[in-house]
């Protein structure tokens, strides 16, 4: 679901993270790359709900299945389904050729079909991370690029985790209605620094 964050909302959050905005920072490129990475996180979380992956498996094989019988009916070798595809060939105004060629294919939709109605490593299976997370880890990489300079957190004794990318990460979640604690943004940040994502 494409999310767009308005002109005030992007100045909020550079205004919320408290640092002098390096040389050529623009404001509308830190706007696409944070909604570029919000379309991929929401993707990534569409991706990963098993009730979507079942739908698309359960398709898969009712689609393998009637290719399955279209290719087992372009098979028979009865006298009367010989007439009938022949009928239905000079009726179509095809030749053999061209029977051959569907049969082809539809041996391939079937196999390829085959394959998708089998269960697929999701990007979940792979990344291992939660979506949340990986947003984070794109946050960490935007806030790098864009501020030039290295995205940390600090915590004062006994108190909350802090530091500019913390009040970036902050601002940003909630301009997409995702509400995350410090502790998560911080084990994202963990997880940022050994991935290759």
């Amino acid at each position: 679901m494409l999310h767009c964050l308005s002109k005030s909302q992007v100045d909020d959050i550079v205004r919320r993270t408290r640092i002098e905005s390096p040389p050529g920072f623009d404001p509308e490129e830190l706007k696409r790359d944070l909604e570029a990475a919000w379309d991929l996180r929401t993707g990534y979380a569409d991706e990963t709900s098993k009730s979507e992956l079942t739908k698309l498996r359960k398709y898969a094989d009712q689609v393998s299945k009637a290719a399955t019988r279209l290719v087992d009916l372009l098979e028979e070798f009865d006298p009367s389904a010989r007439r009938m595809r022949s009928s239905l060939a000079s009726s179509l105004n095809v030749d053999d050729v061209s029977l051959t060629k569907l049969h082809d294919d539809l041996g391939r939709l079937r196999d390829r079909a085959e394959l998708l109605a089998q269960r697929q490593a999701s990007m979940r299976d792979v990344i291992r991370l939660h979506p949340n997370e990986y947003f984070v880890i794109q946050l960490v990489r935007i806030f790098e690029r864009h501020f030039q300079m290295k995205a940390t957190r600090n915590r004062v004794k006994d108190g909350p985790l802090d530091g500019p990318f913390m009040r970036f990460a902050t601002a940003v979640c909630p301009s997409f209605g995702l509400i995350v604690v410090d502790e998560t943004i911080s084990k994202a940040m963990t997880a940022a620094a050994g991935c290759e994502f």
